[in-house]
């Protein structure tokens, strides 16, 4: 009797030894996908990763019957904006800069953000 005890003592141990490295191997492969799938200093998606969302959500719309509307914003001279605003934190900055375009385009009743 003794014998199947520690046979089962030893059996949930390996049991939880692999569910902990199964864990661990989980958040690294999402770690890994976040890190090919975003921009390090914005956190935005990447190129690819905007065209697979792009793709799956017009499959979707059209599904669907309804018209989807894309936004997308070309930054000039943005390096000479950094050596101006050194102090300004980048995510922040970009993400003011789309909401304020978004803003103004909804305001103005247009499909289409004009600069």
């Amino acid at each position: 009797m003794q014998v199947v005890h520690l046979m089962a003592y030893a059996f949930a141990g390996l049991l939880m030894t692999v569910s902990q490295v199964l864990m661990a191997s989980e958040r690294m492969r999402a770690e890994f996908e976040h890190v090919a799938t975003h921009d390090q200093l914005t956190g935005a998606l990447s190129r690819g990763a905007v065209i697979d969302v792009y793709e799956q959500e017009l499959e979707r719309y059209q599904r669907h019957g309804r018209v989807l509307t894309l936004m997308m914003m070309v930054l000039d001279n943005i390096d000479l904006v950094q050596q101006v605003n050194q102090q300004l934190r980048w995510p922040n900055w970009l993400v003011a800069q789309a909401d304020a375009a978004l803003y103004r385009a909804k305001n103005a009743g247009r499909n289409r953000v004009a600069t």
